[in-house]
């Protein structure tokens, strides 16, 4: 590798000094303040995630990064300045990927031009690191081990940007006792420490698999390169798995774009080794630079679907390098017409955030002008020395696009400013939503309808945004979506009339099935269902703001409170709810001189309701949008809808290649009978809109008379809603990284891919229980329990879910689980076996993040379930009075949770925990236990003991939080 990096470096010399000099130059400058200091100094403590660190205490944003202030940080929406240690050690985090970014700059930098003073800061900030980085704890990590950082990928991005400076210093035959010094102080245990950390298919593991790959080579470490290129979380599987046929990420725009810049890193890397990847693989990794821009907002912002930022600007120099990075692959006109928006003078210019950046990190700025000096150092080694012709035309303009494997349809209208989607494919993984069959409708720069994507991982607000009720999308009453795939049922252009439609399973029994008809100036909205029973139907729509009395009264329903706030996450943070006394037909919506007028069939006679709940994410905490939800009960129906766009007086000015401007009436009426829905407009023309045994007909009528048919045909009737999804719906998603437990909010997948996939348990005693083979149509595992008899269980290593520490590195934890039925309820006694017991004192919050805080101390967690009667959960913590502190983590809207007494005592291995839970016991019930243990050294829990194994998993990022199907089935024989 090191030959080729050498031959790269002599080759674009010339261009760094051409055509590309102005971009060399605007590099050196960023680089000239750190140039001038005597040395460089890294914090001597370590990067730390907390609840407020790096966030405005009034508005949720993150806080500006300034690598010159350390200790004085300031909001971008208020300007407030914040000196918190909190904010510090969030600051740290940045700090760390800045300096090593500023380290490949200058190597870059210095090798293209000849600047010995930018090659002599490199060597000073890989100097500063080989002093410091085996002196960061490697403990108290979130996601994955890592020494300076709080998560692995973090540390991987930084260990990528040190490994391409040292190899350019390599390269050139500069310092060889420091290039040494790197390798054996830092890339050596580095490497040792991310290549543990297997994250399977989520986006993180891109840039583990790139970290690997450049610090493996120059190491010459040949296996792990090999596996991080073509083992079974390697970038060959992502190009072919993760990477869709459509060349999207799985996990949305907002991972897209940062995935698809750790796999141009491993494409190039392993192109240069020699490499053979497939080659479908490559042409997904081709068509990934373009579309993020086929999706894109009249805004040139990038849909916040999933766990995405919210209101993102594509107007980012990360995103101009991209497409310079893709045109170097080749041409591509869509690549042409997007540098051509992005190099446009119609924004204002401004501070591109470059000099600020933090490696592959994204901070995103607001949209300033772009030019090629604004790119970063990649493109001084590979971008193309001169551009194509830029096209005169804006990407995406007016061009509507289907994208199957994504599962995501674009409709667009009016030169572009008119965009409807539905978003109805693949769940996302990790970061998906429950959100299938969502809608979305921007015109200019009102936002109707829309997904906010996510704001801070940490903050209770997490539990809303990710909840089926935050979306435009269908749910059954009082429950979320469960985490699957839709199916297509039909995608078609004709004319002025565009269509989609998709189905998705609501529950097993219960499909759903959403068709979007779009013409020129307003969409037709169609929600029907099949069940085998009568079924509750909640659609919720999180308009603009609404104007208008509605024509009916609202009182307060507590009852529906209640379900909506557990559907909502059970955070608490939807605030109120009220009941319409009668149907809504119209509602009226403004933002600015843009007006939504919205017609609802009431054919179904819906219950309403009006709610609040948080709305985008950095309005400011505790602030709240008015949304509503329309719900409608039956076997089958149909819910519809109009939604028709326009200015106040009910007139549009839209571009014509005809006559250049000309104007359009807006939608004056809107009836609809059985399965007829006739739109009226302003003019005297109007549509009618039928479902027919074919699908769709549409027949026009102008102003002066005459009509016009135009039929949409589907391949199948449009009644037919279960036999279109039963092709290809699915309640599961295919794609890595998480899968979500029966809470909804995410459990990691096992990472090492050892073991057997159910666990083992050993019952030692010979009058405890027995335990069965779990049968593979459960997949899972089933102990068979004479009453009065005990289940006694031993938990020892191949139980232990680690952190950082391995079962025998934190000091070989051990427990004995007994479980007993008895009169009126059940019994449990653990011994748990573990050197220095560490019971954490009672907290009202956790200052770390959302997650409940006596996580994070030794103890108990105590799961039941009974179909139909009762789900509830226990964190059990010892007292210093002997007693218990139970946390009753109820998971079912009515908060069946039912009363648990007990208390606990010292024992000489460690202690002993008892406690009895009021209950009647069924025959068959599940239940599940996890001991958390910790040290006192520490502010996370080290591990935790698994009732049911560990299976090679980890304890990041689990919470409280465990899936139905690694609880134990027991079942009481007499």
């Amino acid at each position: 590798m090191i030959g080729e990096i050498n031959a790269t470096l002599k080759s674009r010399a010339s261009v760094a000094r051409g055509p590309l000099r102005l971009l060399a130059e605007s590099l050196r400058n960023d680089l000239t303040p750190l140039i001038q200091l005597e040395a460089i100094e890294l914090p001597t403590q370590k990067a730390r995630l907390s609840r407020i660190g790096g966030r405005c205490g009034r508005h949720g944003t993150l806080l500006n990064f300034d690598p010159w202030s350390p200790r004085l940080h300031s909001c971008t929406a208020c300007a407030t300045s914040y000196a918190d240690d909190a904010h510090y050690r969030w600051w740290i985090m940045n700090y760390q990927l800045w300096i090593a970014e500023r380290s490949v700059h200058a190597a870059v930098h210095g090798a293209l031009t000849g600047d010995e003073q930018s090659l002599a800061l490199s060597e000073r900030i890989l100097s500063a690191a080989c002093d410091r980085y085996l002196t960061y704890p490697n403990q108290d990590n979130v996601l994955g081990p890592s020494r300076p950082f709080f998560s692995t990928y973090l540390e991987s991005i930084w260990l990528l940007q040190l490994s391409i400076a040292v190899s350019v210093l390599q390269a050139r035959g500069s310092n060889p006792s420091l290039v040494q010094r790197t390798f054996d102080d830092v890339l050596a245990p580095s490497l040792k420490l991310v290549s543990s950390y297997d994250e399977g298919g989520s986006n993180r593991q891109v840039w583990n698999n790139a970290a690997i790959m450049c610090a493996g080579a120059l190491l010459q470490e040949d296996r792990l390169v090999d596996e991080a290129i073509h083992g079974r979380s390697g970038i060959a599987r992502h190009l072919m798995n993760e990477l869709l046929a459509d060349g999207t990420w799985y996990e949305g725009e907002n991972y897209h774009l940062f995935a698809h810049r750790g796999l141009w890193y491993g494409v190039t890397m392993a192109q240069q080794l020699g490499a053979v990847l497939p080659d479908e693989g490559l042409r997904r990794f081709r068509e990934g630079f373009a579309t993020p821009f086929l999706t894109a907002l009249p805004d040139m912002t990038f849909p916040a679907r999933r766990d995405s930022q919210y209101g993102v600007s594509l107007r980012q120099w990360r995103t101009a390098e991209s497409c310079e990075l893709g045109l170097a692959f080749g041409d591509d006109p869509r690549l042409v017409r997007a540098l051509h928006s992005l190099y446009a003078d119609d924004v204002a210019p401004g501070d591109t955030g470059r000099s600020f950046s933090t490696a592959e990190a994204e901070r995103n700025v607001p949209p300033v002008r772009l030019s090629r000096a604004s790119l970063g150092f990649k493109s001084l080694l590979c971008a193309r020395p001169e551009l194509p012709g830029l096209d005169t035309q804006r990407a995406g303009e007016d061009e509507s696009v289907h994208l199957p494997a994504q599962g995501y349809a674009v409709i667009r209208r009016d030169s572009g400013r008119a965009h409807v989607a539905l978003d109805y494919g693949v769940g996302g993984g990790g970061h998906g939503h429950p959100d299938r069959l969502n809608l979305w409708l921007i015109h200019g720069n009102a936002r109707w309808l829309q997904d906010v994507g996510t704001g801070s991982y940490v903050d209770p607000s997490l539990f809303w945004y990710r909840s089926t009720l935050a979306h435009n999308a269908p749910m059954l009453a009082g429950q979320g979506q469960p985490y699957g795939t839709g199916h297509v049922i039909a995608w078609q252009q004709q004319g002025p009339a565009s269509w989609i439609s998709a189905a998705f399973p609501l529950a097993p029994e219960v499909m759903a099935r959403r068709s979007v008809t779009v013409m020129e100036d307003y969409l037709i909205d169609e929600l029907a269902w099949e069940a085998p029973h009568e079924v509750v139907i909640d659609l919720p729509w999180h308009l603009g703001p609404v104007d208008g009395e509605f024509g009916t009264s609202w009182s307060v329903d507590a009852d529906a409170l209640d379900a909506l706030q557990y559907a909502a996450g059970g955070a608490g943070l939807v605030t109120s709810v009220e009941r319409a006394a009668s149907p809504i037909s119209t509602m009226v919506a403004h933002v600015d001189t843009q007006e939504l007028r919205v017609w609802f069939d009431d054919q179904l006679q819906p219950e309403w309701f009006r709610c609040a709940a948080p709305g985008p994410p950095g309005e400011g905490i505790g602030s709240s949008r008015t949304f509503f939800v329309e719900r409608a009960y039956g076997v089958v129906g149909t819910m519809r809808s109009v939604l028709a766009w326009g200015t106040h007086g009910g007139l549009d000015v839209q571009k014509s290649s005809a006559d250049g401007h000309r104007p359009r009436s807006a939608v004056a009426s809107v009836q609809f009978s059985g399965d007829v829905v006739v739109v009226a407009r302003a003019d005297g023309s109007q549509d009618r809109h039928e479902r027919v045994p074919e699908g769709w007909r549409i027949q026009h009528s102008g102003a002066a008379g005459g009509a016009q048919a135009m039929d949409l045909q589907l391949n199948i009737a449009g009644a037919a809603i279960r036999r279109a999804a039963d092709a290809g719906a699915t309640s599961g998603d295919s794609h890595g990284g998480q899968e979500m437990g029966e809470d909804g909010r995410g459990r990691a997948h096992a990472t090492n891919g050892q073991g057997d996939s159910h666990a083992r348990i050993e019952t030692p005693a010979d009058d405890a229980a027995s335990v069965d083979t779990p049968s593979a149509q459960f997949n899972e595992l089933v102990a068979t329990l004479p009453r009065a008899q005990p289940l006694v269980i031993e938990l020892g290593a191949p139980h232990y879910r680690r952190t950082e520490q391995s079962w025998t590195e934190a000091g070989s934890p051990t427990a004995r689980v007994e479980l007993r039925t008895e009169p009126g309820g059940l019994r449990l006694n653990v011994l748990v076996r573990k050197e220095d017991v560490c019971f954490a004192p009672p907290r009202d919050t956790n200052p770390l993040d959302n997650e409940h805080p006596d996580i994070n101390s030794d103890g108990v967690q105590l799961y039941l379930y009974a179909p139909d009667r009762f789900h509830a959960a226990w964190i059990l913590v010892g007292q210093p009075d002997g007693s218990l502190r139970a946390t009753v983590r109820a998971d079912n809207p009515a908060g069946t949770a039912r009363r648990l007494q007990g208390g606990w005592k010292p024992h000489g291995e460690g202690y002993e925990m008892q406690c009895f839970v009021e209950c009647p016991v069924p025959r068959e019930f599940y239940c599940h236990v996890v001991i958390n243990e910790t040290a006192r050294n520490r502010e996370r829990r080290r591990g935790q003991l698994v009732l049911t194994g560990a299976h090679g998993e980890w304890a990041y990022l689990r919470g409280d939080r465990e899936p139905l199907d690694a609880f134990l089935r027991v079942v009481q024989v007499d």
